[in-house]
Formats: structure tokens, sequence, C-alpha cells
């Protein structure tokens, strides 16, 4: 007996829509309250320092460990042949 999880009742189209209506629901949803939080005065400066520093530390490791590091696809360093 084969068991079937839930996502293989749907159809691609239906799980498409689906997807699309999420997303679509989700931006909505963060432009409202932002929205409203902007006509309430309860905005912060955000710490553009911080979130710089984060997304240079996720380059760094993406490209150190990423699917195409030197790690993973075999290069050496002629220094370091004899």
């Amino acid at each position: 007996m084969e068991l079937k999880g839930p996502l293989e009742y749907l159809s691609l189209g239906w799980l498409l829509v689906s997807t699309i209506v999420v997303v679509f629901a989700a931006v909505e949803a963060g432009y409202r309250v932002g929205r409203h939080r902007h006509r309430a005065g309860v905005e912060h400066e955000a710490p553009v320092g911080t979130i710089v520093g984060a997304a240079l530390a996720l380059l760094a490791f993406v490209l150190c460990c990423g699917p195409t590091s030197p790690r993973r696809s075999g290069w050496r360093s002629t220094s370091s042949r004899s």
C-alpha cells in the first residue's frame, strides 16, 4: 500500500494558485500593517548597520560553503602542489 502525502491530492495548477494567493495575502497584510503603523507614528529607525552586517555574513557563508565553493568542486590551489 502506497502512502500519499497531503500535497499529492492537489493538482499542480491548484498548488500554484494557492501559493500565489497566500503570498499575495501576506504582502497585502504587511502593507496594511505598515501603513497603520506609519499613520499612528509608531515607526522606529531601523538598525541599518546590523542588517548590512548580517547580509554580508550570509554572503560570506554562501561563498565559503555553498554548492559552488572550491571545497565542493574539487578545485585545488596551484600553490599547494609541489
